[in-house]
């Protein structure tokens, strides 16, 4: 059974050490949704789960990322948007 996590960086603290916060005895297999051999979230995404974390911590990471996350984002709006309803 792992510890619980320690408290995160806040926005604008170093990252370093980051993925040591976690348990060592997670599984060390990439997340993917396992459609087929080979297949991982980053490469599906087109960014490494770090810069993602760093985004999400500090609200910066390198240009590259934060050009997918955000177009990500955007592209995905429609799934946090209510239903349209028609209204009398």
């Amino acid at each position: 059974m792992c510890p619980p996590p320690p408290n995160l960086p806040k926005a604008g603290e170093e990252m370093e050490n980051f993925t040591s916060l976690f348990c060592s005895t997670e599984i060390e297999k990439a997340p993917s949704a396992g459609l087929f051999d080979g297949q991982t979230d980053e490469a599906d995404m087109g960014l490494k789960y770090a810069d993602l974390d760093e985004y999400i911590l500090t609200g910066h990471t390198n240009e590259k990322a934060a050009a997918t996350i955000e177009r990500l984002h955007r592209n995905s709006r429609h799934k946090r948007d209510g239903i349209a309803r028609f209204s009398r």
